[in-house]
């Protein structure tokens, strides 16, 4: 566990075996963060580290005769709430529209988000529902009338700082207009 901003250095020796054993880095399902596929090198060293450096990381070494010797090792970066706003679904149907505000929060550890209209939380009821899948948290409206066009906040937090970005849902949104305000601890 390290915090965003943090140096990280990774180091794996191998002994023994003949010849000297290669000892190379990966990262299990991604590519490393400088966007290779491995580092041959014993120590590896990230400077300032972000949410893109979390991730499992494998030193694996090999001298081509004897079996290769692995070990893993996690990086969890711990970091504030970082808010992207991508997309807005708007849905028309006779005498039913239906809006889907969408806000995707990435956050270690698990942020809590919440939905505001006018500075008050929303209450989910049977017109206005909220659900989040892994970092996509979503607000749908249905049944939109006039009192609906708002501006809407999606607000996140954790115990290393908080965002909020907003949403302004009008009757000329297509496509959505995103404006952002950001605010840490």
């Amino acid at each position: 566990e390290v915090s965003k901003g943090d140096d990280v250095t990774l180091s794996c020796r191998a002994s023994g075996g003949k010849p000297t054993p290669t000892v190379r880095w990966s990262r299990v399902g991604k590519m490393m963060p400088d966007g290779q596929a491995e580092i041959e090198s014993e120590v590896v060293r990230f400077s300032a580290v972000t949410r893109k450096h979390s991730g499992t990381y494998k030193c694996s070494a090999s001298n081509g005769h004897s079996r290769e010797a692995t070990q893993q090792v996690e990086v969890n970066v711990k970091y504030a709430p970082e808010i992207e706003l991508s997309e807005m679904f708007i849905h028309t149907r006779e005498n039913d529209d239906k809006v889907e505000l969408v806000c995707n929060v990435h956050a270690h550890p698990a942020p809590q988000v919440v939905w505001e209209k006018k500075g008050e939380k929303i209450i989910q009821s049977s017109r206005v529902r909220q659900s989040n899948i892994g970092s996509r948290h979503t607000l749908v409206i249905t049944g939109v009338t006039k009192q609906d066009f708002r501006k809407y906040s999606c607000k996140a937090s954790n115990n290393h700082g908080s965002q909020h970005k907003v949403i302004e849902l009008s009757a000329h949104a297509s496509p959505a207009q995103f404006k952002s305000q950001a605010s840490g601890s």
